[in-house]
């Protein structure tokens, strides 16, 4: 009797410890992934982990990259997680960027919200106005060689 309460015992802890276990479903998980879906043009998957209303600015970001340079299009960027902060069903999350040109990186702030349990990336014009995704100086205006350089959108988005 006293070998079966223990191996209940385990067993009740080995699931409360798989349970902890990261589905990739945090919102630091799921805005690195994003990020690494734009950086290597995989603009399908880049939509499957943003809202519905974040198409339209991820084909806005596709058609920039189609008129970038080949140098620019074949630069390849490693993501970091710096922070993640929860704040019921939004996060933002602060991710480092860094890449040939930029070994020292530069850090981005993307905002997710959580939608039917799964965190996605806000990336629509009107979380742009307000934030959606920020570089470290806190806003989007960005010089024209960063804009062919950065996987970040600029906030003039009347191209």
């Amino acid at each position: 009797m006293k070998i079966t309460k223990i191996a209940i015992v385990m067993f009740a802890l080995m699931g409360a410890l798989a349970s902890c276990k990261k589905d990739g479903n945090s919102p630091g998980d799921v805005a690195k992934a994003f990020m690494e879906a734009v950086d290597t043009k995989k603009w399908d998957e880049a939509k499957k982990l943003s809202t519905p209303e974040s198409a339209t600015m991820i084909d806005m970001l596709k058609s920039i990259y189609d008129m970038a340079p080949d140098s620019v299009k074949n630069k390849t960027t490693k993501f970091e997680i710096t922070d993640e902060k929860i704040e019921g069903e939004n996060a933002t999350v602060t991710l480092k960027a860094t890449n040939e040109e930029n070994a020292e990186g530069k850090e981005e702030k993307i905002k997710l919200v959580k939608k039917e349990d799964k965190w996605l990336v806000n990336y629509s014009k009107e979380s742009m106005m307000g934030g959606g995704m920020e570089s470290e100086e806190g806003d989007m205006e960005m010089d024209p060689q960063d804009e062919m350089d950065s996987t970040v959108v600029p906030n003039d988005t009347t191209m």
